[in-house]
């Protein structure tokens, strides 16, 4: 049967498509994921067929690409790979058309809701309750809570992967257990934005749904600041959607408080990476400051018990984020560079934090410089305290993340 799908209407594989060489059943793989959730399902293809995809653009047909196939590797049989095109391209994985009617029906469905669903559930946590309440008994249990300070009123943690073991819940839970003093009923999280960033400061009125149940979005707030500062901040539900910053907050706030009662406030934080390019101050835009002031002084005015927690991870390295190198080249130079921001941290100084990153042009990546930077100024701490710091290194990909937990006291 012939594959519909005309010579001249060939298009691209979507430039947000996820890819990782993977190793299944003896053999490399490149594994395709849409982090968007418009794709129906994550799926690999051969590198060979990969490379024949990464081809495909608004210069080059099928014609041409076959060409380049048949001069290296020899006679290239078109009807295969036009049918593993088409099966893409009716998953959502292609720039088509038909991406771009799943991508609205999706949306209008997501948009329509009050809820926003998990992302995470069945990947970086069990999607079974039962599962879950097992694994992160377990997660927590790998510091103990007598280590540390509990009286903290906010923290530092990381966002990564809470299935990489010890290495990651030794630094969650060092963060969790300091703040298991608090009697906050209103948690404000401050989370990178790794997929959209339509504004510096993007909320949603959604409420949070995981496995474990519902937590509820604190929209009086949210009336209040678009009520005096509608300008410096963005409602949108969208940038929320893929993004697993505050997800993993959610879902560790249920299980650490699960007797209680409380509510957050979203945020997810824009780059700051204009302010560098610009050579310009964050300290100096008025947004920020604006939001920033509203939001100190509806917890203040109102005695709201809030703990505030900043959801990020300080440098990422190595092949899978577009360097050269090896990231174990420079495990030792990156800890040394992560120790300067973690002291400017401990000494409550935002600015320093900042000017550091935008010096080196955010060499190391660090996706947590506009939560960190945000958490800091919204806040008047008197001490702060590093319980945990550590590196992670994915020998596959050559690369690494590194990350750590603050806690902060007044």
């Amino acid at each position: 049967m012939k594959i519909k799908l005309p010579m001249n209407k060939l298009y691209p594989l979507r430039y947000d498509i996820r890819t990782n060489l993977i190793e299944y059943e003896g053999k490399e793989w490149v594994l395709l994921d849409d982090p968007m959730g418009y794709a129906e399902a994550p799926v690999i293809v051969t590198p060979e067929f990969f490379n024949i995809l990464a081809s495909i653009d608004e210069e080059l047909d099928i014609r041409d690409i076959l060409k380049i196939e048949n001069q290296e590797h020899g006679e290239t049989t078109i009807e295969p790979i036009l049918a593993q095109i088409k099966a893409l391209d009716d998953m959502g994985f292609i720039l088509s058309e038909t991406f771009y009617q799943k991508r609205a029906l999706v949306e209008q469905e997501y948009l329509a809701s009050s809820i926003r669903p998990p992302v995470c559930a069945g990947t970086c946590y069990p999607a079974d309750p039962k599962e879950i309440e097992i694994f992160l008994n377990e997660f927590f249990k790998s510091t103990n809570v007598e280590e540390f300070d509990s009286s903290a009123h906010s923290i530092i943690v990381p966002h990564i992967d809470f299935r990489l073991g010890n290495i990651v819940s030794e630094v969650y839970s060092s963060g969790y257990h300091s703040i298991s003093g608090t009697d906050s009923d209103l948690f404000i999280i401050f989370g990178t934005s790794h997929f959209i960033n339509s504004g510096q400061f993007m909320l949603t009125r959604k409420n949070f749904e995981t496995p474990l149940g519902i937590v509820e979005t604190d929209n009086n707030l949210i009336d209040f600041l678009y009520s005096n500062c509608p300008d410096s901040f963005g409602i949108d539900d969208l940038a929320h959607k893929p993004e697993h910053s505050i997800e993993l907050q959610v879902i560790l706030l249920q299980h650490y408080f699960k007797n209680r009662n409380f509510k957050i406030l979203p945020v997810v934080v824009g780059s700051m990476h204009q302010f560098m390019a610009e050579g310009t101050n964050p300290a100096e835009n008025a947004d920020i400051n604006t939001f920033i002031k509203t939001l100190k002084a509806y917890i203040s005015d109102n005695n709201i018990k809030a703990s505030y927690i900043a959801s990020v991870d300080f440098a990422h390295i190595g092949i899978k984020f577009e360097d050269n190198f090896d990231a174990v080249e420079k495990l030792g130079e990156v800890k040394t560079e992560d120790s300067k921001l973690i002291s400017s941290i401990l000494k409550l100084a935002p600015e320093d934090f900042y000017s550091q990153i935008a010096a080196v042009h955010d060499k190391w990546k660090i996706c947590g410089t506009a939560p960190i930077y945000s958490f800091l100024k919204t806040n008047s701490f008197k001490q702060a305290k590093l319980n945990k710091y550590n590196q992670w290194y994915e020998a596959e990909t050559q690369s690494a993340v590194t990350f750590a937990s603050l806690s902060f006291y007044d």
